[in-house]
Protein backbone atom coordinates (compact mmCIF):
# COMPACT_ATOMS: atom_id res chain seq x y z
CA UNK A 1 0.00 0.00 0.00
CA UNK A 2 2.92 2.61 1.07
CA UNK A 3 4.52 1.70 -2.77
CA UNK A 4 1.33 2.03 -4.84
CA UNK A 5 -2.39 2.20 -3.17
CA UNK A 6 -3.71 1.09 -6.44
CA UNK A 7 -1.55 -1.96 -6.62
CA UNK A 8 -3.09 -2.78 -2.93
CA UNK A 9 -6.27 -2.41 -4.17
CA UNK A 10 -5.88 -4.79 -7.21
CA UNK A 11 -4.11 -7.38 -5.40
CA UNK A 12 -5.82 -7.92 -2.33
CA UNK A 13 -9.38 -5.83 -2.58
CA UNK A 14 -10.29 -7.06 -5.72
CA UNK A 15 -8.07 -10.39 -5.96
CA UNK A 16 -7.40 -9.85 -9.82
CA UNK A 17 -4.87 -12.13 -11.25
CA UNK A 18 -1.23 -11.00 -11.70
CA UNK A 19 0.96 -11.27 -14.30
CA UNK A 20 3.33 -13.59 -12.89
CA UNK A 21 0.40 -15.95 -12.38
CA UNK A 22 -0.11 -16.11 -15.66
CA UNK A 23 3.51 -16.84 -16.49
CA UNK A 24 3.66 -19.50 -13.68
CA UNK A 25 5.27 -17.48 -11.18
CA UNK A 26 2.83 -16.38 -8.89
CA UNK A 27 1.73 -18.92 -5.88
CA UNK A 28 4.36 -21.87 -7.38
CA UNK A 29 6.92 -19.33 -7.84
CA UNK A 30 11.30 -19.57 -7.41
CA UNK A 31 10.71 -17.76 -3.92
CA UNK A 32 7.78 -19.75 -2.68
CA UNK A 33 9.14 -23.01 -3.48
CA UNK A 34 12.37 -21.71 -1.32
CA UNK A 35 9.83 -21.27 1.37
CA UNK A 36 8.14 -24.55 1.03
CA UNK A 37 11.86 -26.36 1.27
CA UNK A 38 13.34 -24.15 4.10
CA UNK A 39 10.21 -24.70 5.99
CA UNK A 40 10.00 -28.69 5.16
CA UNK A 41 13.63 -28.98 6.16
CA UNK A 42 12.72 -27.01 9.39
CA UNK A 43 9.86 -29.24 10.30
CA UNK A 44 12.04 -32.39 10.04
CA UNK A 45 15.21 -31.16 11.80
CA UNK A 46 17.22 -31.79 8.75
CA UNK A 47 20.82 -33.41 9.42
CA UNK A 48 22.81 -32.44 6.05
CA UNK A 49 22.27 -29.83 3.31
CA UNK A 50 22.27 -33.30 1.28
CA UNK A 51 18.83 -33.73 2.99
CA UNK A 52 17.81 -30.48 2.08
CA UNK A 53 18.62 -30.88 -1.56
CA UNK A 54 16.73 -33.56 -1.65
CA UNK A 55 13.46 -32.16 -0.57
CA UNK A 56 14.36 -29.73 -2.99
CA UNK A 57 14.07 -32.33 -5.63
CA UNK A 58 11.05 -33.68 -4.61
CA UNK A 59 9.63 -30.31 -4.26
CA UNK A 60 10.46 -29.79 -8.30
CA UNK A 61 10.28 -33.08 -9.83
CA UNK A 62 8.75 -32.49 -13.21
CA UNK A 63 9.08 -28.91 -13.28
CA UNK A 64 10.79 -27.64 -16.71
CA UNK A 65 11.67 -24.23 -16.07
CA UNK A 66 13.07 -24.41 -12.46
CA UNK A 67 16.30 -22.89 -11.93
CA UNK A 68 17.76 -25.50 -10.02
CA UNK A 69 21.41 -23.78 -9.91
CA UNK A 70 20.22 -20.76 -8.38
CA UNK A 71 18.13 -22.81 -5.52
CA UNK A 72 21.21 -25.30 -4.75
CA UNK A 73 23.44 -22.14 -4.24
CA UNK A 74 20.79 -20.85 -1.96
CA UNK A 75 20.09 -23.66 0.23
CA UNK A 76 24.19 -24.35 0.48
CA UNK A 77 24.22 -20.61 1.85
CA UNK A 78 20.93 -21.36 4.02
CA UNK A 79 22.99 -24.45 5.52
CA UNK A 80 25.81 -22.67 6.41
CA UNK A 81 24.10 -19.94 8.53
CA UNK A 82 21.43 -22.31 9.89
CA UNK A 83 22.65 -25.94 9.72
CA UNK A 84 24.05 -25.80 13.13
CA UNK A 85 20.18 -24.23 14.43
CA UNK A 86 18.04 -27.00 13.22
CA UNK A 87 17.30 -28.36 16.89
CA UNK A 88 16.13 -24.57 17.81
CA UNK A 89 12.90 -24.38 15.86
CA UNK A 90 9.86 -24.47 17.67
CA UNK A 91 7.04 -22.96 14.73
CA UNK A 92 7.71 -22.45 10.80
CA UNK A 93 5.33 -20.72 9.02
CA UNK A 94 3.72 -19.52 12.32
CA UNK A 95 -0.21 -17.86 11.34
CA UNK A 96 -0.84 -15.05 13.46
CA UNK A 97 -3.74 -12.74 14.25
CA UNK A 98 -4.02 -9.90 16.30
CA UNK A 99 -6.09 -6.52 16.63
CA UNK A 100 -4.62 -3.18 17.77
CA UNK A 101 -6.42 -0.07 17.98
CA UNK A 102 -9.57 -1.76 16.72
CA UNK A 103 -7.49 -2.74 12.97
CA UNK A 104 -6.55 -7.03 12.46
CA UNK A 105 -3.17 -7.60 11.41
CA UNK A 106 -3.08 -11.54 10.07
CA UNK A 107 0.34 -12.88 8.41
CA UNK A 108 2.68 -16.15 8.92
CA UNK A 109 6.15 -15.78 10.49
CA UNK A 110 8.67 -17.85 8.32
CA UNK A 111 10.63 -19.10 11.66
CA UNK A 112 11.13 -19.02 15.33
CA UNK A 113 14.37 -20.33 17.06
CA UNK A 114 14.35 -20.80 20.99
CA UNK A 115 17.04 -18.81 22.52
CA UNK A 116 16.49 -20.81 25.81
CA UNK A 117 15.39 -19.20 28.98
CA UNK A 118 11.62 -18.38 27.18
CA UNK A 119 13.90 -16.06 24.59
CA UNK A 120 12.88 -16.85 21.06
CA UNK A 121 14.64 -15.60 17.67
CA UNK A 122 12.20 -14.94 14.93
CA UNK A 123 13.67 -15.08 11.44
CA UNK A 124 12.07 -14.32 7.55
CA UNK A 125 13.86 -15.33 4.80
CA UNK A 126 13.95 -13.76 1.18
CA UNK A 127 14.97 -14.80 -2.18
CA UNK A 128 15.80 -12.30 -4.87
CA UNK A 129 17.58 -9.18 -3.26
CA UNK A 130 20.38 -10.02 -5.42
CA UNK A 131 21.01 -5.86 -6.29
CA UNK A 132 18.97 -4.25 -4.20
CA UNK A 133 18.23 -3.75 -0.61
CA UNK A 134 14.91 -3.89 1.57
CA UNK A 135 14.60 -0.30 2.67
CA UNK A 136 15.33 0.46 6.18
CA UNK A 137 11.75 1.11 6.91
CA UNK A 138 9.96 -1.87 5.20
CA UNK A 139 12.55 -4.34 7.05
CA UNK A 140 11.52 -2.56 10.56
CA UNK A 141 8.02 -2.49 10.10
CA UNK A 142 7.49 -6.65 8.91
CA UNK A 143 10.03 -7.61 11.69
CA UNK A 144 8.44 -5.40 14.41
CA UNK A 145 5.26 -6.66 13.17
CA UNK A 146 6.17 -10.20 13.88
CA UNK A 147 7.51 -9.32 17.56
CA UNK A 148 4.11 -7.49 18.07
CA UNK A 149 2.38 -10.83 16.98
CA UNK A 150 3.96 -12.86 19.61
CA UNK A 151 2.95 -10.29 22.33
CA UNK A 152 -0.70 -9.52 20.91
CA UNK A 153 -1.97 -12.87 19.38
CA UNK A 154 -4.05 -14.52 21.75
CA UNK A 155 -3.27 -18.21 21.02
CA UNK A 156 1.06 -17.17 21.28
CA UNK A 157 0.78 -14.91 23.85
CA UNK A 158 -0.09 -18.40 26.16
CA UNK A 159 3.61 -19.89 24.64
CA UNK A 160 5.14 -16.79 26.69
CA UNK A 161 7.37 -16.64 24.00
CA UNK A 162 9.82 -13.52 24.30
CA UNK A 163 11.29 -12.02 20.78
CA UNK A 164 14.60 -10.88 21.05
CA UNK A 165 16.36 -11.30 18.53
CA UNK A 166 14.85 -10.59 14.68
CA UNK A 167 16.93 -11.87 11.38
CA UNK A 168 16.40 -10.75 7.86
CA UNK A 169 18.11 -13.25 5.73
CA UNK A 170 18.10 -12.58 2.47
CA UNK A 171 19.83 -15.66 0.92
CA UNK A 172 21.24 -13.95 -1.94
CA UNK A 173 23.09 -11.42 -0.29
CA UNK A 174 26.30 -11.54 1.60
CA UNK A 175 25.06 -12.24 5.34
CA UNK A 176 22.06 -11.28 7.11
CA UNK A 177 20.51 -8.53 8.67
CA UNK A 178 20.10 -9.37 12.25
CA UNK A 179 18.73 -7.40 15.40
CA UNK A 180 18.81 -7.38 19.28
CA UNK A 181 15.15 -6.40 20.78
CA UNK A 182 15.59 -4.80 24.49
CA UNK A 183 14.31 -2.36 26.09
CA UNK A 184 11.67 -1.19 23.84
CA UNK A 185 14.72 -1.01 21.07
CA UNK A 186 15.60 -2.93 17.54
CA UNK A 187 19.18 -2.14 17.68
CA UNK A 188 21.74 -4.03 14.47
CA UNK A 189 24.23 -6.46 16.01
CA UNK A 190 26.06 -5.12 14.67
CA UNK A 191 26.97 -2.39 11.64
CA UNK A 192 25.75 1.36 11.41
CA UNK A 193 22.02 0.35 11.31
CA UNK A 194 20.17 3.51 12.93
CA UNK A 195 18.47 1.97 16.37
CA UNK A 196 14.72 2.19 16.06
CA UNK A 197 11.75 2.45 19.15
CA UNK A 198 9.30 0.04 18.92
CA UNK A 199 6.82 2.10 19.68
CA UNK A 200 7.87 4.50 16.84
CA UNK A 201 7.23 1.77 14.28
CA UNK A 202 4.11 0.71 15.90
CA UNK A 203 2.47 4.40 15.30
CA UNK A 204 3.54 3.99 12.29
CA UNK A 205 1.85 1.07 11.16
CA UNK A 206 -1.16 1.78 12.72
CA UNK A 207 -1.04 5.13 10.44
CA UNK A 208 -0.64 3.02 7.56
CA UNK A 209 -3.71 1.13 8.86
CA UNK A 210 -5.64 3.65 9.20
CA UNK A 211 -4.97 5.75 5.50
CA UNK A 212 -6.06 1.78 3.89
CA UNK A 213 -9.30 1.55 5.77
CA UNK A 214 -9.91 5.38 4.76
CA UNK A 215 -8.80 4.44 0.87
CA UNK A 216 -12.29 1.89 1.12
CA UNK A 217 -13.81 4.99 1.92
CA UNK A 218 -12.81 6.93 -0.51
CA UNK A 219 -10.29 5.53 -3.53
CA UNK A 220 -6.89 3.65 -4.08
CA UNK A 221 -4.75 6.39 -5.55
CA UNK A 222 -2.33 5.47 -8.21
CA UNK A 223 1.24 5.94 -7.34
CA UNK A 224 3.08 8.98 -8.19
CA UNK A 225 6.17 7.99 -9.29
CA UNK A 226 7.35 5.52 -11.75
CA UNK A 227 9.71 3.68 -9.59
CA UNK A 228 6.94 1.06 -8.09
CA UNK A 229 5.48 0.43 -11.15
CA UNK A 230 9.12 -1.07 -12.93
CA UNK A 231 8.47 -4.54 -12.16
CA UNK A 232 4.93 -4.40 -11.10
CA UNK A 233 2.41 -7.14 -12.20
CA UNK A 234 -0.67 -5.28 -12.54
CA UNK A 235 -0.08 -3.07 -15.33
CA UNK A 236 -2.66 -4.43 -16.96
CA UNK A 237 -5.46 -3.39 -14.77
CA UNK A 238 -3.83 0.02 -14.01
CA UNK A 239 -5.47 3.29 -15.02
CA UNK A 240 -2.18 5.07 -15.59
CA UNK A 241 -0.72 2.53 -17.94
CA UNK A 242 -4.06 1.09 -19.33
Amino acid sequence: YIDCAKKYELKHVLNMPSRDDEEGEGALGFGSIIHEVLDEAAKVKAKTSEEVLQILKIHTAGMKDFDTERAERIISVFWERHGKSMDKVVATEQFFRFTLDNFNFVGKIDRIDDMGHGKVRIIDYKTGYVNADVSKDDRERQLLLYALALQNDLLLKQKNWVPSELVLDMLEKEKPLEFILANGTMSPKEGRIKPVAVSDVRSQILETAKKIAASYETSFSVATSDTPCRFCSYKLYCPRWG
